[in-house]
């Protein structure tokens, strides 16, 4: 679920002052359900109903949790968050009415004396992949296994050390990128905790420093803002967002160039801004360079800027781009200050 679907909602919400509620949810794509808080079924819009099988008239009045739920120790779990702390972000099983189960990512908030959920149907594809990925990774611990005993070995020709080396940084490499994959694919526990954000971005600069070695490019980092910023998020998670930009800001730059990024404070969010003076982005590709698994580097994953928006958005923040051929970029995101992060994230 992302910051896109809060904005339809609030959208249909508003459309309300002039419609009825019912028929302004009913505009809405996402599935929506709303319970009461003894968990008895109060309404469905047609998304829902076209998901579950069931109409609204027919489940008005029945448990939420036996009725649409074919997992009930999950609902349970998700219940007593949602009951805590007024919302709930996962993956949970829902139950049709002709008994076939579909996994629904899911948003569940506490709305007056009544429980939203919103859901969108999860794509057979992610879990597909989800599990082959699973699958996949076995083999590959066995094969770096065997790579790792033979290198143990002292009686191994140079040649046969290199080849061996070289199973083994390959494999680590594919693992790697699966566990990307799986990154994206996942519902994922977040380490929330308070973090000053310059200090954050200040290692993250130090870090892409060491990659430019010999070339002629400067990184600098700018704080803007009037106040220390410290904000309750994932500290690793925002850390590799703001990585992954850096160094692609670096491997767009041919020959000398600069890099910045910029903090500073505006209305209730903290913006982070990471420029560069490289290449460009060429316009017939800049509506898909947040597509998982779209990339134009020869040994990219397409991973990349696709878990950066998706770890923006778990931040209930918004990131955007502007870029002009032979002059650079600027990657811009902004993350709420008076937002608090939920435990879990759902991958759009």
């Amino acid at each position: 679920m992302d910051r896109a679907l809060d904005d339809r909602i609030h959208a249909t919400i508003r459309m309300g002052e002039s419609v009825s509620l019912a028929h302004a949810l009913n505009l809405v794509r996402d599935s929506v359900v709303i319970v009461d808080i003894r968990g008895h079924i109060t309404y469905l819009n047609h998304a829902a109903e076209q998901l579950s099988g069931w109409t609204s008239a027919e489940v008005e009045g029945r448990v939420a949790r036996t009725t649409l739920f074919g997992v009930t120790k999950s609902f349970d779990a998700a219940w007593r968050e949602v009951s805590d702390k007024g919302e709930w972000r996962g993956t949970i099983a829902l139950c049709a009415k002709n008994g076939v189960e579909r996994m629904v990512e899911s948003r569940w908030s506490t709305v007056s004396s009544s429980v939203l959920m919103i859901g969108t149907e999860t794509s057979n594809m992610t879990l597909t992949a989800a599990a082959l990925a699973h699958e996949i990774r076995n083999p590959l611990a066995g094969i770096k296994g065997v790579a790792d005993a033979f290198l143990q070995r002292g009686q191994l020709t140079r040649q046969e050390r290199e080849w061996m080396e070289a199973v083994r940084d390959e494999v680590m490499k594919i693992d790697a990128r699966i566990r990307e994959l799986l990154d994206l694919s996942q519902t994922r526990a977040f380490n929330a905790r308070p973090c000053l954000l310059s200090d954050l971005i200040g290692r993250v600069v130090l870090l892409a420093t060491q990659s430019i070695r010999d070339r002629q490019i400067t990184v600098e980092f700018i704080d803007d803002a009037t106040e220390p910023l410290v904000m309750s998020l994932d500290e690793t998670r925002i850390e590799d967002a703001v990585l992954n930009l850096l160094l692609n800001a670096i491997e767009s730059i041919d020959g000398s160039g600069r890099v910045s990024v910029c903090l500073r404070q505006k209305d209730s969010a903290a913006v982070i801004e990471v420029a560069d003076t490289g290449c460009g982005i060429p316009l017939d590709i800049r509506e898909r360079i947040f597509e998982p698994l779209f990339t134009t580097k020869a040994e990219g994953t397409g991973l990349g800027l696709a878990a950066v928006r998706q770890t923006v958005a778990a931040h209930h923040g918004q990131i955007t781009f502007k870029t002009e051929i032979g002059r650079g970029s600027t990657f811009v995101f902004a993350l709420p200050l008076t937002h608090q992060l939920n435990l879990t994230e759902n991958p759009k």
